[in-house]
């Protein structure tokens, strides 16, 4: 196995062509040359040969005898070669006995030149192989080693994508209660500076009425006013309907926080009525004596002004300017309305200067109370 190969008969060799033909017509020429063109991965350097392309068709081994030569020329310490051709793609295939045909396929035809078949040489010497097959053993064992590694690293990998994992599960849902948090604060938030802001309207409210309070309260002493008595001048002639006369009398006693509050000196009620449920609204009017007990007329700004409860379609009356000693006469003109329960109220009017916001002295007072109707007997 180790001989080396004689190299081939000069009347094997022919000149190379001096013009490129198409590879069926060189292969139906008779003495067509076909151009093996070696190479070898040890070495820049190349070489060729030449045999006639009909009997590389028809006899596929003299190729592979021109192969050994270009062996024994190229790689004359080589115990062991092996030979690969190129396809039209550039890729490898091994040469051999029973491949030949398929090599001839991929011929080329170069723009210069005949038929040129491309073939890499790879050739080793027994130390070689030794050499290859220790390095390859070395190799394996790394390999095999590294493998090892790689199943325990791909181990550790696992656990740390599970740690990674369970970590990014307790993120998130740390996350999720986060945001729970925020929005519920954001929330609580919200509704603390609606409170506060209502809260802050209700203050600027009470502040207001307060300074109306104390500015009505800051009754100017020269001005003052009494209520003497009050008289119906017309109640409702509807059956159900009835007014009470006796109720009309001075009752600070039972008003004082009120008296207190508005800053007044006298709470007169100018009447009382009694209503069935379910009875039309009718009117009541009221004659009010009121005498000027001051030091000073009424300014023309001075008015009855309703206060609290129902104002009975009575929300104000203007008062004529009245001398000190003198007595105006107010009528009050009220609509008891329909109420569908029994119940009762009470509507509130105070003499004041619209001006100024000063109470001149009284309250004036209506009661109604709505009562269940009689039953009819018979």
């Amino acid at each position: 196995g180790s001989a080396r190969v004689p190299p081939p008969h000069q009347s094997e060799l022919a000149a190379r062509p001096s013009a490129a033909k198409p590879l069926l017509a060189a292969a139906a020429a008779p003495m067509a040359l076909l151009t093996l063109r070696f190479s070898t991965s040890m070495s820049a350097a190349a070489t060729e040969r030449y045999m006639e392309l009909r009997d590389a068709h028809v006899k596929p081994h003299f190729l592979m005898r021109q192969v050994e030569y270009a062996v024994a020329e190229m790689l004359p310490d080589s115990t062991r070669m092996q030979a690969h051709y190129f396809d039209n793609a550039g890729e490898l295939f091994e040469l051999r006995d029973d491949t030949v045909k398929q090599a001839l396929g991929h011929v080329q035809m170069p723009p210069t030149g005949g038929p040129t078949l491309n073939i890499l040489l790879a050739a080793c010497s027994a130390d070689t192989i030794r050499g290859l097959r220790a390095k390859l053993c070395q190799e394996m064992e790394l390999r095999s080693k590294f493998q090892e590694e790689a199943h325990s690293k791909s181990t550790e990998v696992a656990l740390f994508h599970d740690i990674i994992s369970g970590l990014r599960a307790e993120l998130r849902e740390e996350q999720r209660a986060s945001q729970y948090l925020v929005d519920f604060l954001r929330q609580d938030l919200s509704l603390k500076e609606a409170a506060l802001d209502q809260a802050r309207a209700d203050l600027d409210r009470a502040a207001k009425t307060l300074e109306l309070e104390h500015s009505a309260q800051a009754r100017d002493p020269n001005m003052s006013a009494k209520v003497l008595r009050s008289e119906p001048e017309m109640a409702g002639v509807e059956v159900g309907c009835s007014d009470d006369p006796a109720a009309c009398s001075d009752v600070s006693s039972e008003f004082r926080a009120e008296l207190e509050r508005l800053g007044c000196q006298q709470a007169f009620r100018v009447g009382r009525a009694k209503v069935e449920a379910n009875q039309d609204p009718f009117p009541i009017v009221y004659a009010v004596t009121v005498e000027n007990q001051g030091q000073t007329s009424w300014p023309p700004t001075s008015m009855l002004v309703h206060e609290s409860g129902d104002s009975l379609g009575l929300p104000l009356v203007e008062l004529m300017p009245v001398a000190p000693g003198g007595c105006a006469n107010i009528a009050l003109e009220l609509l008891v309305p329909k109420k569908s329960e029994v119940g009762s109220s009470i509507s509130t009017w105070v003499m004041r200067d619209v001006a100024t916001g000063r109470p001149l002295g009284p309250i004036l007072i209506f009661d109604a109370e709505w009562v269940e109707s009689p039953v009819l007997e018979g």
